[in-house]
């Protein structure tokens, strides 16, 4: 099981339906901004930390269970995953340079279930960027991970 694929079965568990990614950079370094998840079944919007925190106990032994099963005794957590799979995207796309001179930024939207979504039908599984670049113009660009 890939690093994606462990995400999206952490985030099932934690009755995730959507995580959304901001990220902006400049003057040689970029950065996650924010990660927000949108909660099945209930119209909450909150971080991951805050998710984690929401579900049962039972839910939460069982995320134990699938890091130690997947990733060993060198367990990150789930925020410090979703990140290398952002930055990951971001390279796999080769996504306009956002870290550098004016810079840029954009949103990165995790899909973890099938269906109709603000932004049309999606896959589960499906990462879709919405990528700006060079600040003072506003190019943006749009990707698929």
């Amino acid at each position: 099981m890939n690093a994606k694929e462990s995400i999206l079965e952490e985030f099932r568990t934690l009755n995730i339906t959507k995580c959304v990614i901001y990220y902006s950079g400049g003057g040689d370094s970029g950065q996650i901004d924010d990660i927000n998840v949108h909660l099945k079944d209930v119209d909450d919007v909150c971080n991951l930390q805050e998710a984690e925190a929401k579900a049962p106990k039972t839910d939460q032994m069982i995320l134990m269970k699938i890091r130690d099963r997947l990733l060993g005794e060198n367990t990150s957590s789930l925020e410090e995953r979703v990140d290398s799979l952002v930055y990951q995207c971001l390279e796999d796309v080769q996504a306009t340079d956002w870290v550098n001179n004016d810079g840029g930024g954009g949103t990165m939207i995790i899909y973890v279930e099938d269906g109709e979504h603000d932004d049309g039908s999606v896959t589960a599984g499906t990462i879709k960027i919405n990528h700006y670049y060079n600040i003072t113009e506003q190019e943006t660009e749009n990707y698929e991970c």
